[in-house]
């Protein structure tokens, strides 16, 4: 999230605009899964799901292939990160909800 934060205030790109979507076929993978493990109460599986998916898909993979158009400053590309790591966050939330709120907070403090 510093990462975005930094980048964000850096290009004058406060948050994400209301409508914008953004349509990943791999967000909606692991989105689809979480809520699969949690409407079947196996939360342990989840929360394991989406640390790991955070942490390889996320900031590995995605975040890696993006790096210098977001250093560059595209817009595009930085709502596309906003917007994953908000939907993210979301499910991270269900564990840890002080963390991802105090995070949340940081990127859109008004």
């Amino acid at each position: 999230s510093k990462f975005f934060s930094i980048y964000a205030e850096k290009f004058d790109i406060a948050k994400l605009p209301n409508d914008f979507e953004y349509h990943s076929y791999e967000l909606q993978k692991i989105q689809n899964k979480f809520i699969t493990l949690m409407n079947n109460y196996k939360f342990l599986e989840a929360s394991r799901l989406i640390q790991h998916e955070f942490k390889s898909w996320f900031c590995d993979h995605w975040i890696e292939n993006n790096k210098f158009e977001i250093q560059k400053g595209n817009s595009l590309i930085i709502y596309q990160g906003l917007y994953i790591l908000l939907q993210l966050l979301s499910m991270l939330n269900c564990f840890c909800p002080f963390i991802t709120q105090k995070i949340y907070d940081e990127l859109y403090k008004t």
